[in-house]
Parts: C-alpha cells; structure tokens; sequence
C-alpha cells in the first residue's frame, strides 16, 4: 500500500476533517505513484503517530506500507512540516532524529521479504544544494533501512484543494510533477514558482526515477549510472520515468 500524507495546516481544507482517517474513495496519483489512502498531519510528530495508528489498527489487521508520500513546502535544506509552521533544517535533526526513527521503524517492520519502504517527500528543491544534501543525509541515517528521497526543483501539482466525494469525504486527488525551476530566495516559501510560464503538461511526474529526484540510504546519496538507473548494493534500483499532467504550481 502507499500511503499519502499531506502537512493539514497548508495543505486542506477545515470543511470536510474525513480524509485524515479515512479511505479516499479511490486510488490517488501522484506522479507515478498511485496512492491508496491519504492522511492529514499537524506536524512531523503528529505523522509518526498517525502512520503507527494506521500500519498498526486497534483490533484490526496490521497494514504494509510500501511507499509514504509527504506533501510540504520545501525550500533547500528545509521542510515546512513542524508545528507552527516552522521550517525542519538540519540543526533540528538533534531533537527530531528520534521522530523519524521512529517513522522509519514502523515503515521497515511491515516491508517483509527483505523489500525496503521508501519515503518520498513532496516538498520543492528540499534537497537542493549542500544544505539539502545535509539534511536527507542526516535525516536517511535516522530512518535506515527505509530509502529516502527529495527532489531539487520546484514541483506543481494538479490539485491541492480537497476535493468533495459526494458522500461527506474529501480527497486530494494529487498529481505531481517536477519542473526545471530552481528555488527562488527572494520569495517567500509558499509562493515559490508564482507567475512561471512553464508548459507543465509536458512535465516530468514527481517520482522517484526522475532525474531532478535524489535518493538517500543510511546516510549517504544514492548514485545512479549512465543510463540513469539509481544504484543499490548490489542490483539495479528505479530508472527515470516520465507522467503526469500538472496545472497548479506549489512550493
């Protein structure tokens, strides 16, 4: 199952709160991926906890979690997803790391069968430039075993409204992209890629083979050959693909 988690205080809507628990009513897609369930988060720590709830229900049957898409805003070596909207750099990795160990444990002990989980985070140019190296790296060593990628360009999504199903639920029918738009300073996190021009239906999808997407495992960056393919210990792991149709732009 991949599970998608989107940071509740920019990304949704207050008049419909079924989509933090529930089913969305159909598969979701984004970028190549195609999403199951969609959960709403106030912070990083309200995820772990939420994402143990949900791999592990009370009185239900124990769920597997292939891949954890985490929707945010972005910015290099920065991820707005802590509580008052505060940006996750990596000096805070000291008193987060046990956060995301935690993520990365529930995620690794129902991968089974020697398959690693993957956590993507959605979240524009995070992983761009040396401070964005630094803070996958940082943050792949706390959730080892689990591959963990970021990407190093502005994203843009079909939709990040909530959409209503009809029946009192809402989902996030996600279909993301990656743009060739680097991060730009002068503008605030949330408005990055404002006003850009790009043709995005002939964007690249947002997934973990495109080659602006960069992968992280215990510490260290993943590298790829010369055909793109990105290299694991001993076999071939995602080459790059292409889809997705985006028309709204986010950080």
């Amino acid at each position: 199952m991949n599970l998608f988690a989107y940071y509740s205080p920019d990304f949704y809507s207050v008049r419909v709160p079924a989509c933090v628990d529930g089913n969305t009513g159909e598969t979701l897609r984004g970028g190549g991926v195609l999403w199951n369930r969609a959960i709403g988060f106030a912070h990083i720590e309200d995820l772990a906890q939420k994402l143990r709830q949900f791999v592990s229900p009370e009185g239900g049957e124990r769920r597997s979690v292939e891949s954890l898409g985490i929707l945010c805003h972005g910015r290099p070596g920065g991820l707005k997803l802590l509580r008052n909207g505060a940006v996750l750099r990596s000096g805070a990795l000291g008193r987060q790391g046990p956060t995301f160990r935690a993520i990365g444990q529930t995620l690794q002990q129902n991968a089974g069968g020697g398959q690693r989980s993957t956590v993507i985070f959605l979240a524009c140019a995070a992983a761009a430039e040396e401070q964005g190296v630094e803070l996958f790296e940082l943050i792949s060593s706390w959730t080892n075993p689990v591959v963990v990628v970021g990407f190093t360009r502005l994203l843009v999504s079909a939709s990040v409204t909530p959409q209503d199903l009809g029946d009192g639920g809402i989902c996030l029918p996600m279909d993301i992209a990656v743009t060739e738009e680097s991060y730009n300073s002068a503008q605030a996190i949330e408005a990055q890629g404002s006003g850009a021009t790009t043709n995005e239906s002939a964007l690249p999808g947002a997934s973990v083979g495109s080659r602006r997407a960069v992968r992280f495992l215990n510490g260290q960056r993943l590298p790829r050959d010369r055909r793109g393919a990105i290299l694991m210990p001993g076999r071939e792991f995602f080459r790059p693909t292409h889809a997705g149709r985006p028309n709204f732009r986010f950080a």
